[in-house]
């Protein structure tokens, strides 16, 4: 359930890394009215995207030419070095140490045993996206993998999610409410992606479109 309110173990915020900003801008402003700001040379050239005004998402650089464009989905943390010691005690591994972002908040990015990195955020004047659960805001966050029956038991432990399993697709909930997805990819690209809610919906994807994050609306 996409929510503007801060809770430890759901969804927060997303950022694109890039190496074009002007085309990024251009392409989400198109697909779904975002606006962007001015990049921030206080932090290295971060932005914001806003939707009427209000920020959903993030907009930087890549950290090194070698890396690809991609999301970085965040999940909210009360406590980001006790998240990095139940990611290393869970299998997973620590890419970026947990750091204080200003006063804006903590960040630290991990992945899973499988290799799937994600973030995790840990608000303090930033409290994440502003606008979610309305067109062209955040919708859901979904992990695509080989390995579908492990990752219960690893974000379980990190996050404290429990998992609803159904015709392969695992929907990972807190406190009852849905907070994520988790689907088997044997083929094509993995990991987490975003997706963002549309007003119409879209044709159903290929496996080979939808594993490529062809499809970023639901």
């Amino acid at each position: 359930m996409a929510s503007t309110t801060p809770r430890p173990g759901a969804p927060i915020w997303m950022d694109l890394g890039t190496p074009d900003h002007d085309a990024s801008a251009a392409f989400y402003g198109a697909l779904l009215g975002w606006t962007v700001t001015a990049p921030d040379e206080e932090f290295g050239g971060y932005a914001e995207f806003l939707l009427d005004g209000r920020r959903v998402a993030g907009l930087g650089p890549l950290m090194a030419p070698e890396q690809s464009p991609s999301w970085t989905c965040y999940l909210c943390t009360a406590d980001a070095d006790r998240s990095a010691a139940l990611v290393e005690q869970g299998g997973g591994s620590t890419l970026v140490p947990p750091m204080a972002i200003s006063d804006l908040g903590g960040m630290a990015v991990f992945s899973d045993p499988a290799g799937h990195p994600f973030g995790m955020w840990q608000p303090g004047t930033h409290t994440g996206w502003q606008v979610a659960g309305k067109d062209g805001a955040h919708g859901w966050f979904e992990l695509s993998t080989a390995t579908p029956s492990s990752a219960p038991d690893f974000y379980g432990a990190v996050l404290g999610w429990q998992a609803k399993s159904s015709d392969a697709y695992v929907e990972f909930t807190q406190s009852g409410d849905s907070v994520a997805g988790c689907c088997d990819t044997s083929q094509g690209t993995s990991g987490w992606l975003p997706y963002f809610r549309s007003p119409t919906r879209p044709p159903r994807p290929s496996r080979r479109s939808r594993s490529a994050g062809a499809w970023s609306c639901r």
